[in-house]
């Protein structure tokens, strides 16, 4: 469902006088970044900033692996264009038609982290929001109930927000656990395969010396997408100089902060 329109600020305030209808709320921000992910690493360009409402306050909402939400709505999306870890000028339009879908609450732009890595390794961005590795509340975004022809940014702001998406999602009720099929060795490698994965988890290899749950640790691998079908393998490799560890299992990758 389609709520609003996304009018890029390209200059003076003036230039946006004729854009949408004069009562309809807006919601600016800007962020100059650097934005980060929880790892630490730039935000890609093409990455997602959403327009979220929330039923009560911010901290009863809750995004999903599978880029559902809970707790709230994501109102739209804009994803950046920039390639420096920031994304700024832009307002969202909300139809005025519509603010009785979303009574009271509060409002807020998040940072979403919607990366996902393919079986070699290399890191995109998901073509659809049905990835939300984690989230991150962009500070400084604001909520301008005011005639779009009204808008002035708060330029002394720009430069103070840069955004982590640090919140990992939570995993859906229902979500089946990874299963390990096959652990060989295979020249200077161990290679681990597994299935009954989901394709909005992003999953790691970990090991341990020993079988207690609590006891393992990340193994030198990279992480994996899981696959659209259950029955598909994932395969995870690791030097053997470097596992050190009898004991292996597949679980979701965490978000490093």
């Amino acid at each position: 469902m389609k709520l609003s329109q996304i009018l890029f600020v390209a200059g003076a305030s003036a230039a946006l006088c004729a854009a949408g209808a004069q009562n309809d709320p807006i919601y600016n921000f800007w962020t100059y970044g650097p934005d980060k992910y929880a790892d630490g690493s730039l935000v890609l360009k093409g990455e997602r900033y959403a327009l979220v409402w929330a039923e009560n306050d911010l901290q009863s909402v809750t995004f999903n692996a599978d880029g559902t939400v809970v707790g709230g709505a994501i109102v739209e999306v804009v994803r950046t264009e920039n390639d420096d870890g920031s994304c700024h000028r832009y307002m969202f339009e909300v139809d005025v038609a519509r603010m009785p879908d979303f009574p009271g609450g509060t409002w807020c732009v998040y940072l979403l982290d919607t990366r996902r890595w393919d079986a070699d390794g290399n890191v995109s961005v998901s073509d659809e929001l049905d990835i939300v590795n984690a989230a991150g509340i962009v500070d400084g975004s604001q909520v301008q109930l005011k005639p779009a022809g009204d808008y002035r940014p708060d330029k002394t702001k720009l430069r103070e927000n840069p955004c982590v998406a640090s919140t990992p999602s939570a995993v859906p009720e229902g979500t089946v656990d990874p299963v390990i099929t096959d652990i060989r060795i295979d020249g200077e490698e161990v290679c681990v395969s597994a299935t009954n994965t989901v394709p909005y988890i992003q999953y790691t290899l970990l090991s341990s010396d020993a079988p207690d749950a609590d006891k393992f640790g990340p193994a030198e691998s990279a992480q994996r997408t899981g696959s659209a079908s259950p029955k598909d393998e994932l395969q995870f490799r690791v030097p053997v100089s470097d596992s050190g560890r009898a004991f292996f299992r597949v679980g979701r990758a965490a978000a490093r902060e």
